[in-house]
C-alpha cells in the first residue's frame, strides 16, 4: 500500500520527469570524459548469492579492529539483521565504532521496518544509526535521491558492493516470486578506501559530524596479485551520471560479447542506442531479466524494452528461476562491472548509487558461469513469446515503458 501511494504520488510528476531524462552523449564516450580512476593491486571475490555475501560479510565483521560502517537502502527488522546486530553489539563492547546509514523510504516501505523504539535501544547500545532523508510531509519532495546503496566497510581496508540489502527473503525468497537471486562483490586493497571515503562522505551530510576520511582509510599495500577496481558514485545534485557514463563507455569498449543481468530493465535513449550501436559492431549483446518480479509494471515493462530491442539483433532471455535482483554487466572476457545501480532512471538519474567496475578474466569467468546456466533457467524472448502474453499484459508493459522516469 505504501509502494502504491508513492506511484500514486509520482505519477504527477511523471510528464515534466520525462523530459530529464539526459539525451546522449556523445557515442561512444572519449576516455577523457572518465571522471573515476582505476587503482590497481586488489583482490576481488564474487558473491554469487546472499548466504555467500551474508557468510562472509559476517565473518569479516568478527574480525573487525576499528570501524565498521553500513550503508543500504533496505535494513529490514528480521533474523539476519538480529544476527547481525548481536554480532556488532559485541563489537562495540571491544572498541569497534559502529556506524549505520539506511534509507527511510526503504525501511518503511517493507513489512519489517526498523521503528523508533528500535532505533534508541540501538542506540543506548552505543550504535551510531540514522535514516536517511527521513519521509516527512508532504512527502513529495522526498521521494527522489533515495540512498539506493548496498554498501558495508570493515576497518577501512575491506569493501562490500553490490544489490543483496540486508534482508530474510534475499536468503529464504518470497511468495509469489520464488527464489531471490542476487550478487555481491568483495574487494581488499586500495579501492576500499574510495568505498570507504564515498560513505564518510555521506555520513558527513547526513548527520554533520566531521569525520576525517584520514582516520578511517588505512593505509593499504597493493597486493602483487590484485586487479584493477574502479569505483563509480552517483550522487545526486553532485556526481549524478557517472554510473550512467560508465555502461556508456564500457559498452563502446565491447568488442565480442555483452552479457547482462538486471531486475529492471528500463533504460534510457541513451542506454538502448549503445547497445544497438554495439549490435551492428557485430558484439553479441545478451540480456537476463526476469519473468515475475517484486514491482507492479516493471516486469511487463521490462519484457517491452527487451522486446523492442530484439528487432534490433539483441538476445534477450526471461528468467524463470525466481527473482533475478542482480545488476552486472561482463564486456567481453575480462571487465565487469556490479553494484546497487539498476538500468532505469531512477538508478541512473535521481539515487544515490554505487558500481564498480573489475578488470580481471577470474571474476568474468565465475560471472559467465552463473550466467550460462540461469539462461538454460530461461526462455528466449521471441516474436511469438512476447505477443502471447494477453492484451493487459502487453497493455501494462506500454504503460510501464511510458512511466519509466518514476519506475
Amino acid at each position: 500500500m505504501k509502494r502504491l501511494l508513492f506511484y500514486i504520488i509520482c505519477f504527477c510528476l511523471a510528464l515534466p520527469l520525462a523530459a530529464v531524462e539526459r539525451e546522449d552523449e556523445a557515442f561512444p564516450l572519449d576516455t577523457a570524459d572518465v571522471v573515476w580512476t582505476f587503482t590497481e593491486g586488489n583482490r576481488v571475490k564474487l558473491l554469487n548469492n546472499a548466504d555467500a555475501k551474508f557468510i562472509d560479510l559476517l565473518m569479516c565483521i568478527d574480525t573487525a579492529r576499528h570501524s565498521v560502517h553500513l550503508e543500504y537502502f533496505n535494513f529490514r527488522n528480521d533474523s539476519i539483521n538480529k544476527i547481525m546486530m548481536t554480532l556488532l553489539a559485541r563489537k562495540l563492547k571491544e572498541g569497534v565504532e559502529v556506524r549505520i546509514l539506511f534509507d527511510d523510504f526503504g525501511n518503511i516501505s517493507n513489512d519489517r521496518p526498523i521503528r523508533r523504539k528500535h532505533l534508541r535501544e540501538m542506540r543506548e547500545l552505543g550504535f551510531k544509526i540514522k535514516p536517511y532523508d527521513p519521509m516527512q510531509f508532504p512527502w513529495i519532495n522526498h521521494a527522489f535521491h533515495r540512498d539506493h546503496r548496498k554498501v558495508a566497510v570493515v576497518d577501512g581496508q575491506t569493501a562490500f558492493i553490490g544489490g543483496i540489502n540486508v534482508a530474510d527473503y534475499y536468503v529464504t525468497g518470497l511468495p509469489g516470486v520464488g527464489d531471490w537471486r542476487d550478487m555481491h562483490l568483495r574487494i581488499e586493497g586500495p579501492a576500499a578506501n574510495i568505498v570507504q571515503r564515498n560513505f564518510i562522505t555521506m555520513w558527513n551530510a547526513e548527520t554533520k559530524e566531521k569525520l576525517s576520511p584520514s582516520d578511517y582509510c588505512l593505509a593499504h599495500t597493493a597486493y602483487a596479485d590484485g586487479v584493477p577496481v574502479a569505483i563509480v558514485n552517483d550522487h545526486p545534485r553532485h556526481s549524478n551520471g557517472d554510473i550512467l557514463d560508465a555502461y556508456l563507455w564500457l559498452i563502446g569498449e565491447a568488442k565480442r560479447e555483452i552479457k547482462i543481468v538486471t531486475p529492471y530493465f528500463l533504460p534510457p535513449p541513451s542506454i538502448r542506442r549503445a547497445l544497438t550501436h554495439a549490435v551492428e559492431r557485430g558484439v553479441d549483446v545478451q540480456i537476463l531479466i526476469s519473468a515475475k518480479g517484486d514491482i507492479a509494471l516493471t516486469p511487463e515493462g521490462s519484457k517491452r524494452m527487451g522486446y523492442k530491442l530484439t528487432k534490433r539483433g539483441v538476445n534477450v532471455f526471461l528468467f524463470n528461476g525466481g527473482f533475478h535482483h542482480s545488476k552486472v554487466m561482463s564486456i567481453d572476457d575480462d571487465c565487469c562491472m556490479i553494484g546497487s545501480a539498476n538500468l532505469e532512471s531512477r538508478s541512473l538519474f535521481y539515487d544515490h548509487e554505487q558500481n564498480a567496475i573489475v578488470v580481471d578474466t577470474a571474476l568474468v569467468d565465475d560471472f559467465v558461469e552463473i550466467y550460462e546456466a540461469d539462461k538454460l533457467n530461461s526462455d528466449t524472448l521471441t516474436h511469438e513469446l512476447y505477443k502471447s502474453a494477453t492484451p493487459w499484459k502487453r497493455f501494462v508493459g506500454r504503460l510501464a515503458v511510458f512511466l519509466r522516469p518514476i519506475l
